[in-house]
């Protein structure tokens, strides 16, 4: 059944004359091809400027958490922790502002959008931490969100984000790589009731971007083709598209990296 809501999505431009990567053109290209699917899959796709000259600033997830009320769209600013995720932030401040959201505060510890996902009831949040979040920062979110923030620490250096090793649909069903997190981490996940089931991943599916998933409506958008956890979703009735990404991912991003979706948070 797809979701009642058609969702928002927030990317970033990708225009050949601001980047100066030798395979410019070919980045661009897969980038608005992945913007088209997610509009002819259903959703609202909202635009903030890349940051000129920086790759790392497409990947628009990780920038802040946003939310929609009811009333008005809020941003809250990520802290990132590298120095030149830090440099894009003012860019996209500015850009956020000019869609409409209003900046309700930035992190004050190290916080990356790409360490949260929430549950479907919206009750609870799945947070990341470890890599390039601070545990800390779950405090911080559960004051800007008003709900319970889940700990998930992850412990392999290439899942360094939550939505590389975790992806939770709004059916309640959860997919996850287990090598990425810590035992206690694991068994923590496995055992939250919030979840419909949860789907072990294989370590290579995940490290090839299967689990770094977008979902609009009955659609799932991939950047590449990993038919484990592909073949999983087609059995649930999911209709798959896969559209390249492998700029990307040369990066250490894809399909959930460069979307930054905007929650229907009435109670905030």
């Amino acid at each position: 059944m797809a979701t009642s809501l058609r969702p928002t999505l927030v990317v970033s431009t990708c225009d050949a004359e601001d980047l100066s990567i030798w395979d410019r053109q070919e980045t661009c290209e897969q980038h608005e091809r992945f913007r088209h699917v997610l509009r002819k899959a259903g959703a609202r796709v909202l635009e903030v400027p890349l940051v000129p000259d920086d790759l790392d600033s497409v990947f628009v997830k990780d920038s802040a958490l946003l939310v929609y009320n009811g009333q008005e769209r809020l941003a809250f600013m990520a802290h990132p922790r590298h120095h030149a995720r830090r440099d894009e932030q003012y860019h996209r401040g500015h850009g956020l502002s000019d869609l409409g959201f209003r900046i309700v505060g930035e992190a004050a510890h190290y916080f990356e959008g790409g360490d949260l996902t929430l549950l479907p009831a919206k009750n609870k949040a799945l947070v990341g931490y470890g890599q390039r979040t601070d545990y800390e920062a779950l405090a911080e979110v559960e004051d800007f969100l008003g709900i319970e923030a889940v700990p998930l620490e992850l412990t392999h250096k290439s899942f360094f984000h939550l939505d590389l090793a975790c992806a939770v649909l709004s059916d309640g069903t959860a997919f996850a790589c287990q090598d990425a997190f810590s035992e206690e981490s694991w068994r923590r996940l496995t055992n939250l009731s919030d979840l419909k089931r949860l789907i072990p991943v294989s370590k290579n599916a995940a490290y090839n971007f299967g689990l770094n998933m977008v979902e609009v409506g009955d659609t799932i958008v991939l950047g590449d083709d990993v038919k484990e956890v592909i073949d999983q979703l087609e059995m649930m009735g999911k209709n798959v598209i896969v559209t390249p990404l492998d700029c990307f991912h040369k990066s250490s991003g894809s399909a959930a990296c460069l979307s930054a979706r905007v929650h229907h948070m009435p109670e905030i």
